[in-house]
């Protein structure tokens, strides 16, 4: 048992001088060393909330640093380490109730899978991940509104060609594309939330007129690759097209003061455009129904 308290201890100790470097280190080789050891030597959820306190400002400049220049064409090694600590800390139900945990997750996802990301496939595995446990918080999906992810990184991912070799399509499986993945979840949120204290949660950080938008400009785009492309990603991205359509309803309604729809509503264009292009594809006809 003495053994047992001694081991324990000194693990406490180690981690607390993981976070000693992280928080007070003299220069970033010396946070670099403290983020490496204390992602060996965590093993209880409290040692990984207390590492997490330390080290996310560093891990929140990390996302943003540019890849070493001898990497560069091979993804961004700052990044992917920021990314796979991520994706640690968001497995624990507490810390995905920070606020500050959240926004460095959706920026650091948008990082890797934006356009021009030039992300690893590791990268991408890791932002997916990230980017769907922050999607399914409200504080995570209201963040993802403000900063515009959801129409200007997740909707144009899954607008790209099956066969484009951006890290999001899987060019070996005829499956969903992440970001389709992704668009549901955020879509499946909102739709969730109509008329309970989860929507009240979402639309106190984020108006309804906002999010509304933000998946209107994203059916848009949806719209427009069903009707220019065929390929094995058209069914995840009707899946998307109308999960988004049906949470941008549920804003419609959970608006105090918005006007009844008129021809020009955006809505009603989005409608207009995605039917459109639904009706004269080549997509399978009973698929064209659903």
């Amino acid at each position: 048992a003495m053994a047992v308290a001694s081991a324990s201890a000194g693990t406490g100790q180690s981690i607390e001088h993981c976070c000693g470097l992280l928080q007070k280190g003299k220069s970033d080789e010396e946070r670099f060393v403290g983020l490496l050891l204390a992602s060996k030597l965590v093993a209880e959820p409290a040692e990984l909330r207390r590492v997490c306190g330390a080290a996310l400002p560093f891990v929140h400049r990390l996302v943003h640093s540019p890849p070493p220049p001898d990497t560069v064409g091979n993804g961004n090694l700052y990044r992917g380490l920021a990314l796979s600590v991520l994706a640690s800390f968001v497995t624990d139900a507490e810390l995905l109730s920070r606020s500050d945990l959240l926004s460095c997750a959706v920026a650091a996802g948008a990082s890797a899978l934006g356009a021009g990301a030039d992300a690893s496939a590791e990268e991408a595995r890791d932002a997916a991940t990230v980017l769907d446990a922050a999607l399914r918080q409200p504080a995570g999906l209201a963040e993802a509104v403000r900063t515009r992810v959801v129409s200007t990184v997740l909707a144009s991912a899954s607008a790209l060609p099956a066969e484009s070799t951006s890290p999001l399509a899987d060019q070996d499986q005829a499956q969903a594309p992440p970001a389709c993945s992704l668009l549901i979840v955020a879509s499946e949120l909102i739709c969730a939330s109509a008329g309970t204290p989860l929507g009240d949660a979402i639309f106190s950080l984020a108006h309804p007129h906002a999010v509304r938008s933000e998946f209107l400009a994203t059916t848009s785009q949806l719209a427009l690759a069903l009707g220019a492309s065929r390929d094995a990603a058209t069914a995840a991205r009707l899946g998307a097209l109308l999960a988004a359509l049906r949470a941008a309803e549920v804003c419609n309604g959970r608006a105090d003061e918005l006007l009844p729809l008129a021809a020009t509503d955006p809505l009603s264009e989005a409608l207009r455009l995605g039917l459109g292009s639904l009706l004269s594809s080549k997509i399978q006809p009973a698929m064209r129904a659903d």
